[in-house]
């Protein structure tokens, strides 16, 4: 497999706490990967700095084998980095069709490519019907739905997702779990984190569990709930029920 997103040995610390001490993580092409951990394991510290929102103190990240340890959030995802933070990020007065244009206007092509590439969107996305509403009065799925438009307007080959599940419900929830997989047969790699541990472990080809900032396991569903030292960790048993035949 391709390795688009290569994370070695990452570290942050504060004057008075190593948060992230020697992370690795790769992501294949089209992979779907999540980040899971226990409160305080440096599970958001890490994510903050592979989208370049902090700067590690050691170690490297590789998109596509450029090296990018160095950029900020902004130049990481002029190639081909994107971004879905937690908080929502829309501007409120404005409606779903502008907040798109918003990015695809960055994207210094022509009113006619970006056009085509606005209406392909809708269409992945099912927005058209929204398109005209303003953002304020969008519910939490339409909102991350129009987030997750902006951020396809500057054609991501590697999306982030921080706490994708967080505030909607359990149809919109269900909703963003399909797009997720659209996404990634397109080639799309998404790495997720989420506090939702079961849709997790659900949705993703690959989960990897950190603990004291540094990485525990890395494995299919099956290698995570099946491991002692990630149950111990963080798992505490409650899922051996997603390893059972369906219909059991």
């Amino acid at each position: 497999m391709t390795t688009i997103l290569d994370i070695t040995n990452i570290s942050f610390r504060t004057k008075t706490k190593t948060l992230v001490h020697n992370f690795s993580l790769s992501i294949h092409q089209g992979e779907i990967h999540g980040l899971l951990g226990p409160n305080g394991a440096g599970k958001t510290t890490t994510f903050h700095l592979i989208a370049g929102l902090l700067n590690t103190h050691s170690g490297k990240i590789k998109l596509y084998g450029n090296d990018i340890t160095h950029l900020d959030l902004s130049g990481r995802c002029s190639l081909g980095l994107g971004f879905m933070a937690q908080e929502r990020t829309l501007f409120p007065e404005m409606t779903v069709k502008d907040n798109i244009f918003c990015a695809l206007e960055l994207n210094q092509t022509s009113i006619q490519q970006q056009n085509t590439l606005y209406e392909k969107i809708l269409q992945q996305l099912q927005i058209k019907p929204i398109e005209n509403t303003r953002a304020s009065a969008l519910s939490g799925g339409e909102a991350r739905r129009t987030e997750l438009a902006r951020i396809l307007a500057k054609e991501p080959k590697v999306l982030l997702m921080d706490e994708p599940f967080a505030g909607v419900d359990p149809k919109a929830t269900s909703d963003i779990k399909a797009l997720i997989h659209y996404l990634s047969k397109l080639g799309i790699s998404i790495l997720l984190t989420d506090h939702n541990a079961r849709e997790i472990l659900t949705l993703c080809d690959r989960i990897t569990i950190i603990k004291d900032g540094t990485t525990l396991i890395t494995g299919t569903k099956k290698e995570v709930i099946s491991s002692e030292s990630a149950n111990l960790a963080y798992l505490n048993g409650q899922f051996d029920d997603l390893l059972l035949p369906m219909g059991s």
